[in-house]
């Protein structure tokens, strides 16, 4: 069984995954994600890693932290063997919320739909 293991982090200590995103252009960018599974959205990210890996504009979200504008990230998790494109969403509100440890700016989240990145 593949399988990706790491120690919890943060305070609260909390469940991460380490992902690759890959833009149109084939570049990349390796990032540790917070796996939060009670959150719709299979994938919020900050403002800039969606301009630089936003694949095509998808309709935004109304959510109780506000409107979370949406755009189609391709990620890999090579110990897990996937490569997909995911509907992924930005807002910095929402981020602000997550109490991230400091140099945190990303988060990932695992869909009710079963768009999972965090399994």
């Amino acid at each position: 069984m593949r399988e990706q293991r790491n120690a919890y982090k943060g305070s609260p200590q909390r469940p991460w995954v380490r992902i690759s995103l890959i833009a149109a252009d084939g570049a990349s960018k390796k990032l540790e994600l917070l796996a939060d599974t009670g959150n719709p959205c299979a994938i919020i990210v900050g403002v800039e890693t969606m301009q630089q890996f936003n694949l095509g504009i998808t309709p935004s979200m109304n959510t109780n932290f506000g409107v979370l504008e949406g755009g189609w990230l391709r990620f890999q998790i090579p110990e897990l063997g996937l490569d997909q494109d995911v509907l992924g969403y930005v807002h910095g509100n929402a981020l602000k919320h997550l109490n991230l440890s400091p140099g945190r700016s990303e988060a990932v989240h695992r869909c009710r739909r079963g768009q999972s990145v965090a399994t």
